[in-house]
């Protein structure tokens, strides 16, 4: 599919910033200062854009964001792109949600390294990226492994399905475990050469379902949400799909300022 590592991080972070503009096209509301739903800050210290300096302060990220589209080796776009970012969700835990954090904390990983044309440095961000998105999938469904998301999350979330069928359904519970246990599968899928490619496509799969039980068939129910599955299908078809698998050696061997902000990103998922 890509020629070279290079090419294929490349399209991966030129993804990741459509990815944030179309979730932020969504949510726009909620990275301005508003007066009818409180900021709530990490600290006190941080203080609050007043009205025309936020819309500033969001137009200068989605700014950057097309850069980085146009320019995805560009270290010093990330890196502006981060601090802006970072002040915004220090100024309001309201827009700490899963999508964006996911993404902040991938372009933190590629911005902790240098991007040029060397083969091997692109080799081992795509394996730090690679490995990432294995423990998300795999931490998604470690953390589902719940009575409550057996007996009542993932029954409605299966409304959309069971409401088509011209019966009456129960869903058992045995059904959600077995979600969370396919999910916790396809993180360590993917970290196996032999079994990555299958990994992928079951990925696929569970992002189809995703996008059909809570997406316009559930007359849009949180369309930051279907987008984010929407986009995370993408970007883990770019970044999986024959390419060669991730190696803990190559994701640590930077100089060590670079393996710190690497650790602290493993830290983080």
């Amino acid at each position: 599919m890509f020629s070279d590592p290079q090419r294929r991080l490349d399209a991966f972070t030129r993804l990741l910033a459509v990815s944030v503009i179309a979730c932020l096209g969504f949510s726009w509301k909620l990275w301005l200062t508003r007066p009818y739903y409180p900021l709530i800050p990490a600290t006190a210290w941080i203080p609050k854009l007043p009205p025309g300096y936020d819309a500033a302060a969001l137009a200068t990220m989605v700014s950057l964001l097309l850069a980085i589209a146009v320019f995805p080796r560009s270290r010093r776009l990330i890196w502006m792109l981060l601090a802006i970012w970072g002040f915004l969700f220090l100024q309001d835990q309201n827009r700490w949600w899963p999508s964006f954090y996911q993404f902040f904390v991938l372009f933190l990983w590629i911005a902790s390294t240098r991007l040029s044309t060397d083969e091997g440095i692109a080799t081992r961000v795509l394996s730090g990226l690679q490995f990432v998105f294995a423990a998300v999938y795999f931490w998604s469904g470690v953390q589902k492994l719940n009575g409550h998301f057996f007996e009542e999350e993932f029954p409605w979330f299966l409304e959309p399905v069971t409401s088509r069928l011209p019966w009456d359904v129960a869903v058992p519970s045995w059904l959600g475990m077995a979600a969370a246990l396919f999910e916790i599968a396809i993180g360590l899928g993917l970290l196996v050469p032999r079994l990555r490619q299958l990994a992928l496509y079951d990925a696929l799969l569970m992002h189809f379902v995703i996008f059909f039980c809570i997406g316009p068939f559930r007359e849009n129910w949180n369309n930051s949400a279907w987008i984010w599955n929407l986009t995370v299908a993408l970007l883990a078809w770019v970044l999986f799909h024959r390419s060669p698998p991730a190696t803990v050696r190559q994701m640590f061997g930077a100089s060590w300022p670079h393996y710190v902000v690497s650790t602290a990103v493993v830290l983080l998922i």
